[in-house]
């Protein structure tokens, strides 16, 4: 017996076949399976454009005028502005943009259009070569097969985003769903990669950048987000540094070579994304923003802690060569380090910090005349803000502590670092429930990290070691990191209590 026109709630194309639908959405299987455009089933609320009617002809020529004073007011759109109309529907699109919202990202931090503005584009691709792939030829099957790819990998990202804030769990439900599609295609796509288009590979990489959204947020297996990100950076590296010059791989370039940055701190290693032609060649186009150059700081810093232990496992430390090398390359990070503080860091909303800390513990010093003192003169009311603090003042920690072990002419400004590291995290948990708590763990993370292990009191590596344990960490997939005192060049940390 078939679903009944009028009280079926199937959609619409399920009705006209009169087939059962199985209320499935955004899109049913049926309609999936058949290479169809879903509307999607009749399910929860919809969307009415209604319109009261006005009360006089007095209120109709006010409402006029007001029109007509906002189409004057209202500046034109910028000339490069993409304005392209996404074609997913309505259920992707609340999806997508919830997602996008997550991050929270500020408008200082990225001077340009960042990856996560493609994806409404990707996502439009896909629909519309979905519902046209009935009368597309063979010789299109690579890029309809792409073109699926990216499609479910943002959906599963996408949806389990929405239904966690959402505490949906049919929502969540689907996403399983559709990352586990995405994950057996990205497999047989990276399996016939070798003469690759340029547009198959940024849905490609797309989609691996998206299941690694995923995976931080489910966590389907121990370490499962660290597969998805060396995938995702192998098939970059493959491509070149030339390759990500410009478009949506410059982008995601961007984004990608921070989580490589975290995969080689918890692995101690150095990614070949701080090798120099990756650090310039990509970026001579459209130049580099603040949080990239906060990452070239942060790959400067790496480079030190891999040489250290270097030699410290061959047993090189005692000859003067090495000595001054890792001289040099901590002066770098440093000069790094403070020409990114003095450059950007008054625009993370600086305001006085002298005002009430959250706790006594964790207050920071009133005297403001160290150097590089405007770092701890910045206030930290969103979590974007308090993550690129975090990071910038986990690094100088690093540099602070490899000096003093090397004798380096860098000022100490350690236990400052620690203090306003910890301070950052405080401030990152303040706020409510908004999208981007659920992403605390993978940002806050990195420099508790290294405070647990770097700092040089051992009352401030104990706090940090406490904001470590927090709930939200243990139950991300990030609890494997929190819990052990491997990675982050741990070995390198105890040859300061050893030589003490």
């Amino acid at each position: 017996m078939v679903n009944v026109a009028g009280r079926s709630k199937g959609c619409a194309i399920c009705r006209r076949r009169k087939v059962k639908c199985d209320l499935g959405f955004p899109q049913c299987q049926r309609c999936v399976d058949s290479r169809l455009a879903c509307p999607g089933p009749r399910l929860g609320a919809f969307f009415v454009h209604a319109r009261a009617a006005p009360a006089t002809a007095t209120a109709v020529v006010a409402q006029e005028l007001l029109v007509r004073r906002t189409l004057v007011c209202m500046p034109p759109p910028p000339v490069t502005a993409a304005l392209v109309a996404c074609r997913a529907d309505a259920f992707d699109q609340l999806f997508v943009s919830h997602f996008i919202d997550s991050f929270g990202l500020p408008r200082n931090v990225a001077t340009g259009p960042t990856w996560l503005e493609r994806l409404p584009s990707f996502l439009g691709a896909g629909s519309s070569s979905s519902s046209s792939s009935s009368s597309s030829s063979s010789s299109n099957s690579r890029g309809d097969y792409s073109s699926a790819l990216v499609t479910a990998s943002i959906r599963s990202a996408a949806m389990l985003s929405y239904g966690t804030w959402a505490c949906d769990e049919a929502i969540r439900a689907g996403s399983y769903h559709w990352y586990a599609r995405a994950l057996g295609q990205l497999y047989h796509s990276v399996g016939r990669q070798s003469k690759q288009r340029d547009g198959t590979l940024e849905m490609a990489v797309c989609a691996a950048v998206m299941l690694i959204h995923f995976e931080t947020w489910a966590g389907t297996s121990r370490n499962a987000w660290v597969h998805h990100v060396k995938g995702a950076a192998s098939l970059l590296e493959a491509a070149g540094p030339e390759a990500c010059r410009r478009g949506f791989l410059q982008s995601v370039f961007s984004h990608l070579r921070f989580q490589a940055f975290l995969v080689s701190m918890q692995e101690s290693t150095v990614h070949a994304f701080a090798e120099p032609r990756w650090l310039e060649v990509p970026f001579r186009e459209q130049g580099k923003t603040l949080f990239d150059e906060l990452v070239d700081a942060l790959f400067a810093v790496q480079r030190c802690l891999f040489f250290v232990q270097k030699n410290a496992e061959t047993g090189e430390d005692k000859s003067n060569e090495p000595v001054m090398d890792v001289r040099l390359l901590i002066h770098a990070a440093a000069d790094q380090l403070a020409m990114w503080n003095g450059k950007y860091m008054t625009f993370l909303r600086p305001a006085s910090w002298i005002g009430k800390p959250h706790e006594s513990k964790l207050a920071l010093p009133e005297n403001t005349d160290a150097i590089d003192s405007s770092a701890a003169a910045t206030s930290l009311p969103g979590l974007p803000e308090a993550a690129l603090v975090s990071l910038f003042h986990a690094g100088r920690l690093v540099v602070a502590r490899l000096a003093s072990l090397t004798g380096a002419d860098v000022p100490d400004t350690a236990e400052e670092d620690c203090k306003i590291v910890l301070q950052a995290s405080v401030s990152g948990r303040q706020g409510g429930s908004t999208p981007t708590t659920k992403l605390r763990p993978f940002m806050m993370l990195p420099g508790l990290k290294i405070t647990s292990l770097w700092s040089p009191s051992p009352e401030l590596r104990a706090q940090a070691h406490a904001l470590l344990l927090d709930e939200r960490i243990l139950t991300s997939p990030m609890a494997n990191i929190a819990l052990t005192s491997e990675g982050y060049f741990s070995h390198v940390a105890t040859l300061f209590y050893i030589h003490r």
